[in-house]
């Protein structure tokens, strides 16, 4: 009997943590579009990053086919925060940005919400805030 009745509650307790553990906030989507591919070669590597990950490690990566140019992705269950996104035309489908010698990019690179400028990486300018509405954002 005391057998029957410790397997009852191990199995309602099992059932009670797996369900906690399933339980996760939803985030929003978060919709990029680029619009400027100057050729079809390759794919786009499209990357969502927070502060504190900036240019070491992103949150979320996206390699997706380039189509007339164009491309179109959505970065899922995006939590509020601020973020910034950074596409490139990976030419050569090597998973990287390639840079010359003195370090200027050789593959085209867009960043959300700024025109690129080679000079210091900065967070501050082209990052966005994310909310509870789904967002499009076109680099």
């Amino acid at each position: 009997m005391i057998r029957i009745v410790l397997s009852i509650t191990l199995f309602l307790l099992s059932i009670s943590i797996f369900a906690q553990k399933n339980t996760s906030v939803k985030g929003i989507a978060l919709t990029i579009e680029v619009n400027n591919f100057s050729n079809n070669n390759g794919k786009a590597i499209v990357s969502l990053f927070n502060e504190k990950g900036f240019l070491e490690k992103s949150i979320q990566k996206i390699e997706t086919e380039i189509v007339d140019g164009k491309i179109r992705t959505t970065f899922n269950n995006v939590q509020k925060g601020t973020y910034l996104v950074i596409c490139h035309h990976d030419s050569n489908t090597i998973g990287k940005l390639d840079f010359e010698e003195m370090g200027m990019p050789l593959e085209d690179i867009g960043v959300s919400n700024c025109s690129i400028n080679y000079g210091s990486s900065s967070f501050k300018k082209p990052k966005f805030d994310v909310f509870d509405n789904d967002i499009t954002l076109e680099i």
